[in-house]
């Protein structure tokens, strides 16, 4: 009896096991810019503003516990977003098309800006994704 039930649950562990590494993951993505000047940036993700984009001398430690404290915060879940960069006039600085997924332990990253419309820079670890927009 005792080894039939340490065999179910060995059974239900596996099988949760399977199922939980098949879900997507989660980023904790932080956007900053080292662009100098005195403009006030926003960020949007797909048409949402997130808040003003912070200026930092150097990239922050993707390790760091500090991290939410000096760059602009959102979770991202595996997807495709449209990540832009406005002034307060509404000008575009920044047109980025950014493509994250996460399936059990692989990890994809990829970045397309449009019409030469800004760069970026991304750091990632574990499940932190850091990116630096630029223009």
């Amino acid at each position: 009896m005792k080894t039939l039930m340490a065999f179910l649950i060995l059974a239900l562990l596996v099988v949760l096991q399977i199922r939980c590494s098949g879900e997507p993951g989660v980023f904790q993505t932080y956007f900053w810019t080292s662009t100098p000047g005195t403009e006030k940036l926003y960020v949007y993700v797909d048409g949402r503003r997130l808040g003003a984009l912070p200026r930092l001398a150097s990239a922050p430690d993707v390790r760091s516990d500090s991290l939410e404290r000096v760059a602009l915060y959102t979770p991202l879940p595996s997807g495709s977003y449209r990540v832009e960069v406005k002034n307060d006039q509404g000008l575009l600085r920044v047109a980025e098309t950014l493509e994250i997924s996460r399936r059990g332990g692989n990890m994809r990253l990829s970045t397309s800006f449009s019409d030469h419309q800004g760069n970026g820079k991304c750091v990632w670890n574990e499940d932190r994704l850091v990116e630096e927009l630029t223009y």
